[in-house]
């Protein structure tokens, strides 16, 4: 009992340990996305600013050319006698003192503008700074730096530089040309970190749902082989000499499952969505990997056997879990693209066909284009997202369809649009696949003309048939009953299960409640 407690306590530390690696790990991209959103926030605010300055300059330099053209038309006019010439006098006087003090509020504001202006340029020092330490954290991360240069930020600083100077000079004019022309260098930088930041998003969401597929095919291949091993296994004797070869097969599946474990631990450094639960999991796979091989090696076949059985478990537990997250994250891209964001009204067989048709259109595109690469995975993921969208649809239609009693619409088209679906995950488009979803097409374009026939004709139009009151024996009341409160009861006090087993559950209460 000590030595099992000792086990479970050092598979704790090694599970404590990775939870602390992908906490930090998230932390650092946590970090990096701060970092970029105070640098949007920055240039933002400072091209605010810099719009505001300019407004003020072009203000000023207009004002200046206004009150010139107004002190030139003051003339006094010299037609009267003597006290139209004390007059004249006194109108000078008091013009020349508006002007003075014209000129020195002019000169006022320039020198307000000329701070302003110096401030905005020590603000571009503090954004150089934010995008250095951007570039430090993205090293990190081994992110694509697609920042502001050094060079266009000290460009942008000289710009302000000069305006500076000008506005010092008394020249407001000649001020407004490098702010206008900073004021565009701005917005680039705000565009280029924006464009950054929505590819970057968009290009690790392909990066990991094409990670997570793979490490879903690798798991259920290890099932599938982990159980031949257990029937072969179970068959054997000790002393036959196909033991060592079945001892070397173990062997592998635990090699396999240390490369997908890897594979899977470095996702879940960058897939917040995974919880601890996959970390505990493969923890408990891995303990039980060793104590198969641990057993095989004693020839404690019963044992050894148990421990296969349990480890198949994990895989089975494992790859359950990350399908459901592999639904989850199909489904958030689905609903993030702009072709998903259409009103969710009741929809028809039409608009399926009409999205059947510009996907078979894009799925040609793709083959004939030769695309490859990233490009091609990301254009491949939403298409398979954009099926798996119909084909739902599609199932809601029939389920829908069978509730009200009509005919059923296309059984065999949800399996033939999953089977495109997995050609475009595996990146497998050939001439079988145009021609299926030339089938699924033509097969929904019918089965619409059929549904409009059906509104239009009342002649087809089918009526349900009466139903009659069902007398029970009254021997089978009492056990009815019974049976009716254990569902109940189970129905109240579900186990904790897994997705995949809680919906096989609920299928299981359908299927007895359209039995009774």
């Amino acid at each position: 009992q000590i030595q099992k407690m000792l086990e479970k306590m050092d598979r704790q530390e090694i599970n404590i340990e990775k939870e602390l690696e992908r906490t930090l790990e998230l932390f650092k991209q946590l970090q990096y996305d701060y970092k970029l959103d105070q640098a949007i926030e920055e240039i933002k605010q400072q091209k605010e600013k810099q719009e505001e300055i300019l407004e003020k300059t072009q203000e000023l330099a207009g004002e200046k050319k206004s009150k010139e053209n107004k002190d030139g038309q003051q003339k006094p006019e010299d037609k009267k006698g003597e006290k139209s010439d004390q007059k004249g006098q006194e109108q000078n006087e008091k013009g020349q003192e508006q002007k003075d003090g014209d000129q020195q509020e002019a000169q006022d504001d320039k020198e307000s503008l000329a701070k302003e202006q110096e401030d905005l340029e020590n603000e571009a020092d503090k954004f150089k700074k934010t995008v250095e330490e951007l570039n430090k954290l993205g090293e990190e991360l081994d992110q694509s730096k697609d920042t502001p240069s050094e060079e266009e930020i000290n460009e942008m600083k000289e710009l302000q530089e000069q305006s500076k100077e000008s506005l010092k000079q008394g020249n407001p004019k000649k001020a407004t040309a490098p702010q206008k022309k900073s004021v565009e260098k701005m917005k680039q930088m705000q565009q280029q970190l924006e464009g950054m930041q929505n590819s970057m998003e968009m290009e690790i969401d392909q990066q990991n749902l094409e990670s997570l597929r793979q490490i879903i095919h690798g798991l259920i291949k290890l099932s599938f082989d982990q159980e031949s091993l257990i029937k072969d296994f179970n068959t054997i004797q000790q002393s036959d000499p196909k033991y060592v070869q079945l001892s070397q097969n173990q062997l592998k599946i635990k090699d396999d499952s240390k490369v997908l474990e890897d594979s899977l631990l470095a996702l879940a450094k960058k897939d917040p969505f995974m919880g601890s639960v996959v970390t505990r999991e493969i923890g408990e796979l891995n303990g039980y990997l060793d104590k198969a091989v641990d057993n095989i090696k004693e020839r404690k076949k019963s044992n050894a056997s148990t421990d296969m059985q349990f480890s198949m478990t994990s895989i089975n537990n494992l790859a359950l879990m990350l399908n459901d997250h592999f639904e989850m994250m199909m489904d958030m891209m689905a609903n993030a693209m702009p072709s998903m964001k259409k009103d969710k009204k009741k929809k028809g067989q039409q608009s399926l066909g009409e999205m059947q048709q510009k996907l078979n259109q894009q799925i040609e595109q793709i083959k004939n284009s030769g695309k490859g690469g990233r490009e091609l995975s990301e254009d491949l993921a939403r298409m398979a997202a954009e099926q798996e969208r119909i084909r739902r649809a599609l199932h809601d239609m029939q389920e829908k369809l069978k509730q009200e009693g009509g005919k059923p619409l296309g059984n065999d088209l949800p399996g033939k649009m999953e089977q495109t679906e997995l050609d475009l995950v595996n990146k497998q488009l050939t001439d079988q696949t145009i021609r299926r979803q030339k089938e699924i097409l033509t097969r929904l374009l019918e089965s619409e003309k059929s549904m409009r026939e059906q509104e239009l004709d009342e002649e087809r139009k089918g009526e349900t048939a009466k139903d009659y009151q069902k007398e029970i024996p009254k021997a089978f009341e009492e056990y009815l009953r019974l049976k009716e409160k254990e569902v109940e009861l189970l129905k109240t006090m579900p186990p904790k299960l897994y997705p995949y087993y809680k919906k096989e559950v609920s299928e299981y209460f359908k299927r007895l409640g359209n039995q009774k």
